[in-house]
């Protein structure tokens, strides 16, 4: 498992390029979005991108806290689930135990940040409660 080492330094551009973009009322979803990538890049554990739109990367949620958590960070999303908990809002089993890392070895379990051992634990789970009725449709999940 690797840290996520934030260098305030060597990204001291990109925290001006923030604060500037911040400040822009004219500022434009391509100028949002290029900004949002390069944060993401930075945050995220190493080779942890290639995954965003992949199965071990996917929860149940309904479409208007979907829409709403959609390019939140982990831990971002993980307070929101536990202010729908709080408040008795429907959270799938599945969507609750992501969240609350469930599927996540304790010695792997890094709490702000959804990374590879994550998404493994995750993905082995659905293996496992999944296999009996893929077997019989001859397919496998993959990472």
């Amino acid at each position: 498992m690797s840290l996520i080492n934030i260098d305030p330094e060597k990204n001291k551009l990109l925290i001006e390029e923030i604060e500037n973009a911040a400040k822009d009322d004219k500022l434009t979803g391509e100028r949002f979005s290029e900004l949002f990538e390069k944060v993401t890049f930075i945050l995220s554990e190493e080779g942890s991108i290639e995954y965003t739109h992949s199965l071990s990367n996917l929860a149940l949620l309904g479409q208007s806290d979907n829409s709403a958590l959609n390019n939140s960070t982990f831990d971002v999303k993980r307070n929101k689930m536990l202010e729908m908990d709080k408040s008795s809002d429907y959270i799938p089993v599945c969507t609750r135990r992501i969240f609350l890392k469930y599927y996540t070895p304790s010695q792997s379990n890094q709490l702000h940040f959804w990374g590879k051992a994550d998404r493994d634990g995750y993905v082995c789970e659905m293996d496992k409660v999944l296999r009996n009725y893929l077997t019989l449709l001859q397919k496998k999940i993959t990472l």
